[in-house]
């Protein structure tokens, strides 16, 4: 048998190398215990740094290939440590290229762990049930994540490093617990590790734009749902403790106003954003002193100018959803100051983009940037009592807006109104129900509808008539207190390629 037990050659020999990544009857499938033995050190020789990387970076990858007893190897080298061969502490050399060694030991094993559930998960996205090794891999990688982590800590100082290699090794580290988390329903148990948290958040804002995208997926899967049991009820305020409000206030104010940061990764960094501004007090408070709102709208507006149009309508979607999701007690303050400049002009593109893409109404009524539009027309108009909802008014306003509130928002619609409905009409989706829905939400402004010989002067607080705020679907006004878990897809790393 090729490379049998016995077998008395130099193990790091190239030749074995290339046959260990050899697609159809490498060495692996032949003698899996041979390989796991003297590739990961367990024969008691040190290890060559091509042997392991083989391992990792080829038969770790391969469903075909791949044993949970390989893993459990790789993850027995990150917790216990292993011998590198001599003469390898700087570099060495695979298939003939001279490449450097990770200064961490856990770094191949742990990319090892990392590629194999990067694969898995590949199969549970396509909707193909796990085979049994990949189901025991999942499960015994979830049983010693604690213990991983904890021996990864230790090198801290290296896991922080700024530059590529840094960048890298964040990213190798916490690409076990995306996968996990995305697809394995482990954010609860992550949560509720300390070191875990710790981890994750220094490692977040220690990694710039572009390498950040699987990092900002990660956070924004562990801290935006809201209805999964078994989460510990701080969470958000826990894992801002470890980084300080400061820390990530300014971390979201340089990734907000990079202008590089369009499509796909900016819906990710809003929605990692959106996630810690919908936990409430006392994050809300610090995000709205800070005018992120203003920090936020301009980064849609940058989108609209310079980003895709087919990726669009997700980001005024994730954009919007920070909005409708403010904590309830800054409506108020909203209301007084004014909203945010441009907000509904933004709002009002994005529901004709929603229909020239020909959304269906019912999507077009419930997105976020359509509940925004219905949101600050109601509270300009409303006086306390809504007949709609059965009762009080779900926002704090409560009929207590200002005049300059109101007028703010008459003379923002004013200019929009009728460009949007001639824009409506040369649109190639259905448009009747998103122009009957416009109408309606401003018809008690006939300034803005321009009906009538003269338009009346904006109306005074807690005296203007109540507003159908819907038409078509039915629609109410959002109660702010228990935001929607998103429905859009989860972040995918075969988006982040």
């Amino acid at each position: 048998m090729f490379h049998s037990d016995n077998c008395k050659c130099g193990w790091e020999d190239i030749y074995l190398v290339e046959r260990l990544d050899h697609n159809d009857d490498g060495l692996f499938p032949l003698n899996p215990e041979f390989v796991i033995t003297r590739g990961c050190g367990r024969d008691g020789a040190p290890i060559r740094a091509s042997y392991l990387n083989a391992l990792a970076y080829g038969v770790a990858s391969r469903k075909q290939k791949r044993t949970a007893a390989l893993i459990d190897a790789f993850m027995d080298m990150i917790t216990d440590g292993y011998a590198p061969a001599a003469g390898e502490d700087a570099e060495y050399t695979l298939l003939g290229e001279r490449r450097p060694v990770h200064k961490c030991a856990w770094e191949t094993p742990l990319a090892g762990v990392a590629i194999a559930l990067v694969d898995i998960s590949r199969y549970d996205d396509a909707g193909v049930p796990l085979g049994n090794e990949d189901r025991t891999i999942v499960d015994h990688v979830s049983a010693r994540v604690g213990q991983i982590y904890r021996r990864v800590a230790q090198d801290m100082d290296h896991l922080l490093e700024q530059g590529p290699e840094g960048d890298y090794r964040r990213n190798v580290a916490m690409s076990p617990l995306h996968t996990l988390v995305r697809n394995f329903d482990k954010a609860p148990q992550i949560a509720r590790d300390e070191n875990l948290v710790d981890l994750m958040m220094r490692c977040w804002i220690a990694t710039p734009y572009p390498h950040n995208s699987n990092l900002n997926a990660l956070i924004s899967l562990m801290y935006l749902d809201y209805t999964t049991p078994g989460y510990p009820a701080n969470r958000h305020a826990f894992a801002v403790s470890k980084i300080g409000a400061a820390n990530m206030l300014k971390h979201m104010y340089d990734n907000l106003r990079n202008p590089k940061i369009l499509n796909r990764e900016l819906e990710l960094l809003i929605d990692t954003l959106g996630s810690f501004i919908k936990a409430g007090e006392p994050l809300s408070k610090l995000w709205f002193a800070s005018n992120i709102y203003d920090e936020l709208l301009m980064a849609m507006l940058r989108q609209k100018a310079k980003g895709n149009k087919s990726e669009s309508l997700e980001v005024y979607a994730a954009g919007y959803d920070v909005f409708i999701n403010m904590d309830k007690n800054y409506w108020v303050p909203v209301a007084e100051r004014q909203i945010p400049k441009g907000s509904l002009e933004l709002a009002v593109h994005a529901l004709c983009e929603a229909v020239d893409a020909k959304l269906n109404d019912n999507h077009i009524a419930t997105r976020p940037y359509s509940i925004w539009l219905v949101e600050v027309m109601h509270i300009a108009t409303c006086k306390g009592h809504c007949p709609e909802s059965g009762g009080d008014c779900p926002f704090p306003t409560k009929g207590q807006q200002t005049p300059g509130f109101v007028s703010v928002c008459v003379e923002q619609m004013k200019k929009l109104y009728q460009p949007t409905l001639r824009r409506l009409a040369a649109t190639k989706g259905q448009r009747r129900f998103a122009v009957t829905w416009l109408k309606d939400m401003v018809e008690d402004f006939p300034e803005i509808t321009q009906k009538g010989s003269a338009a009346k002067s904006s109306p005074a607080p807690g005296t203007a008539r109540q507003t159908q705020v819907a038409s078509g679907p039915s629609f109410q006004p959002k109660t702010l207190a228990s935001p929607a878990p998103s429905t859009r897809p989860k972040p995918s790393l075969d988006d982040l390629d």
